[in-house]
């Protein structure tokens, strides 16, 4: 999907969504409503950041080139702090459908996945 004037991002089914514009250190939110997975990027050499969920410390795991992950239960409204910034991640939104739209401080896209699934992802401003 285009977001006019928005975030560029590869998003797929189950898998993490990579962000391809210039975004803090959160890139993106990815839920299928029952858990979180909390992705963003660091220098490649530099450690990944420390990333606080709810008030409680996320162990971060690092993936490929300073990309790294958090993993957590839940798909509703959160406060996220991530390397000392702060995002207000709004929660799930649709049920059903095919969605773009603006969702708190951030863009939310929603579609449906086989057989009975949906699987949303948030990028924040």
């Amino acid at each position: 999907m285009l977001i006019p004037g928005g975030p560029a991002a590869l998003i797929a089914a189950g898998e993490a969504t990579r962000r391809l514009d210039a975004a803090g250190p959160l890139d993106a939110i990815d839920s299928d409503g029952a858990a979180l997975q909390i992705v963003g990027r660091a220098s490649p050499q530099g450690a990944p950041p420390t990333v606080v969920v709810d008030g409680a410390p996320e162990a971060v795991t690092r993936l490929s080139d300073g990309r790294w992950r958090v993993l957590v239960s839940g798909g509703g409204a959160r406060s996220i702090v991530v390397g000392g910034r702060t995002y207000a991640y709004p929660g799930v939104g649709a049920p059903e459908g095919t969605t773009l739209a603006r969702a708190g401080n951030g863009w939310r896209i929603g579609w449906p996945t086989p057989p009975q699934g949906r699987q949303e992802s948030w990028l924040p401003d």
